[in-house]
C-alpha cells in the first residue's frame, strides 16, 4: 500500500523530511508519532501528491509519485482519502453536503449517498448538525465533519493528521473506534500523532517514529 524509499523534502535550505524509508502492507494500522515539528503533515501532504515528490521513490496505493502527473492526482485520491488539521470543510455548505460531496463526485445514486451519510453522521454524532452550514459550527464539529467526508467513500487507504485534537477523551476514543472498523473492513489507516495515549489504545498497530525529519 505505502512504499518509500529514501524520501527527503526540503522547504528552500530546510530539509524537512530526510531520508525516510519504510513499507506498509494492505489492511495494516499505522501510527506516524513524533512531536510537534517533527515532519509529519509534510511527509501526509507528500503521500497525497499535495506536494510533489523531491527526492527518493514512493509509491502509494498502487501509483508511483515520481511519475505523477496532475492528471492522475484525482485518481490518486480516489484511493487515497485524507483529513488535515486545517479541516477544509465548505463553509456555507451544510454538514450533510460535505459529507456527500465525494460521493456526488463519484457519481453514486443518491439514495445510497443519504445512506452512508446519514449512518456516518450519526456514529461522530452530527446527526442534530446536518442541515446546518458548516461555519456556524464550532472546531470539533467541523473536525469530525471532514472526518465523516474522508470516510463515507471506503477508501483504501485514509491518511489522518491529529485528527483527535480538537476532540475530548470521549470523542477520540470514539474516533479512534470508528477507525479501527474501517480497518477491520479492509481500509490501511496511516495516522499521524504526538498523543501517547493514542497508540495505547491500538496495541496491534504498527508504530512508525518521526522526530526532526528522521523516520524509523
Amino acid at each position: 500500500m505505502l512504499k518509500l524509499r529514501h524520501v527527503s523534502y526540503a522547504f528552500g535550505s530546510h530539509w524537512v523530511l530526510k531520508n525516510v524509508s519504510f513499507e506498509v502492507e494492505p489492511g495494516e494500522f499505522v501510527f506516524l508519532f513524533g512531536p510537534s515539528g517533527a515532519g509529519k503533515t509534510t511527509l501526509l501532504r507528500v503521500l497525497h501528491g499535495s506536494l510533489s515528490l523531491q527526492r527518493g521513490g514512493a509509491h502509494v496505493a498502487g501509483f508511483d509519485l515520481s511519475r505523477l502527473t496532475k492528471r492522475m492526482v484525482p485518481k490518486l485520491r480516489r484511493a487515497v482519502s485524507v483529513v488535515f488539521q486545517e479541516f477544509k470543510v465548505l463553509p456555507h455548505k451544510t454538514v450533510r453536503e460535505n459529507v456527500a460531496l465525494p460521493m456526488l463526485v463519484r457519481g453514486i445514486p443518491r439514495a445510497q449517498m443519504e445512506r452512508r451519510t446519514n449512518a456516518i453522521c450519526r456514529v461522530l454524532r452530527l446527526e442534530n448538525r446536518m442541515n446546518l452550514p458548516c461555519r456556524g459550527l464550532s472546531g470539533g464539529e467541523q473536525q469530525r465533519v471532514a472526518i465523516a467526508r474522508a470516510v463515507v467513500t471506503n477508501p483504501y487507504l485514509l491518511l489522518s493528521d491529529e485528527p483527535t485534537g480538537n476532540l475530548d477523551d470521549e470523542l477520540s476514543t470514539r474516533l479512534l473506534e470508528i477507525f479501527k472498523q474501517f480497518n477491520q473492513f479492509g481500509t490501511t489507516i496511516f495516522l499521524a500523532t504526538h498523543n501517547r495515549r493514542l497508540l495505547e489504545q491500538v496495541p496491534q498497530a504498527k508504530v512508525l517514529h518521526l522526530e526532526d525529519g528522521y523516520c524509523e
